[in-house]
């Protein structure tokens, strides 16, 4: 793969994730991010350093009632709205 395409065992972690991603959200500060797609699931990634910098890392995901087209993430990174 090329240097912005990640390699099978990545693609695999990511699952459904691989699709199209329609929102994303996270707090200032946070080294977690959410982001929602149309298969109606949001999807939470822990944000930390590999060695060709940040990496994402499933955290894991819950359901969502249809297409995620936005989502909010309190100050306090305890709630995720979509």
């Amino acid at each position: 793969p090329g240097p912005h395409e990640p390699d099978g065992a990545r693609l695999a972690a990511l699952g459904a994730a691989a699709s199209w991603v329609q929102a994303l959200g996270s707090c200032r500060g946070a080294d977690v991010v959410a982001s929602g797609a149309g298969d109606g699931c949001v999807r939470l990634w822990g944000v930390g350093d590999g060695l060709k910098g940040h990496e994402l890392q499933a955290l894991g995901d819950f359901p969502a009632s249809g297409f995620v087209n936005a989502l909010g993430v309190a100050a306090s990174g305890q709630y995720v709205a979509a």
